[in-house]
């Protein structure tokens, strides 16, 4: 497991940074032991400054997350969207789940946006779950949007559709992508790489890839090709 301690990360408004963790060679998954946050408590903490005084509602307020691993209730897909935003019109969800492809997924089922889809989602697939989790962040609309390992369950054809509807996603917001795959960042205005050894390289993907072995042996490696 890669652990970060000691470092500060200055995030621009309105930019779109990705905090690359990786490796050359097969990747396993990622995992945090929230039980180390308990140990830690009231020893160094992080500075997240939104507002002057930030409080856990402006907090909520301001900033969207697409997890790994999505947070869907045993409720209809409608209600699961109204977690995101409680006075959502139906027209503006249909308006999410289009932009994070999976509209087509719903109107093809038999109740629609009232299907209920088991607890966490069980009743859709991995990459249907996955696809919902970013239709709620769609609909929040926050200005600041993080996507944790967000297209881990897709395939790269929808991964790619994705990628252009994120890129209209954040327009005029603050974006940060936590991601163990190459595909979803090449369009990053920056790229923080860490590659499990301690290294640590900043700059556009481009760039790096010109510049930088290791993170130019990590995405051949991902790739199967020579760039």
């Amino acid at each position: 497991m890669m652990m970060l301690m000691d470092m500060m990360i200055a995030v621009h408004p309105r930019s779109i940074d990705t905090i690359l963790l990786t490796r050359v060679g097969p990747l396993e998954g990622k995992r945090e032991k929230r039980e180390k946050g308990k140990e830690e408590k009231g020893k160094k903490r992080g500075r997240f400054p939104l507002e002057p005084k930030v409080t856990l509602a402006s907090l909520r307020r301001n900033v969207a997350v697409v997890w790994q691993e999505p947070f869907l209730v045993n409720d209809t897909i409608r209600a699961n969207l109204q977690i995101a935003q409680p006075d959502a019109t139906e027209e503006a969800m249909v308006e999410a789940c289009s932009s994070a492809q999976i509209w087509e997924v719903i109107v093809g089922l038999e109740n629609g946006l009232d299907t209920v889809i088991g607890t966490g989602g069980v009743d859709l697939s991995a990459g249907q779950r996955q696809r919902l989790s970013i239709a709620q962040a769609f609909l929040r609309a926050a200005p600041i949007l993080i996507l944790d390992e967000a297209s881990s369950a897709l395939d790269s054809e929808t991964e790619q559709r994705l990628v252009d509807a994120v890129e209209r996603l954040r327009q005029g917001r603050t974006t940060l992508i936590i991601a163990h795959r190459y595909s979803s960042i090449r369009s990053a205005d920056r790229v923080v790489y860490f590659n499990g050894d301690g290294g640590i390289a900043v700059g556009r993907h481009d760039e790096l890839v010109k510049t930088h072995e290791g993170y130019q042996r990590a995405v051949q490696w991902q790739s199967g090709a020579v760039l």
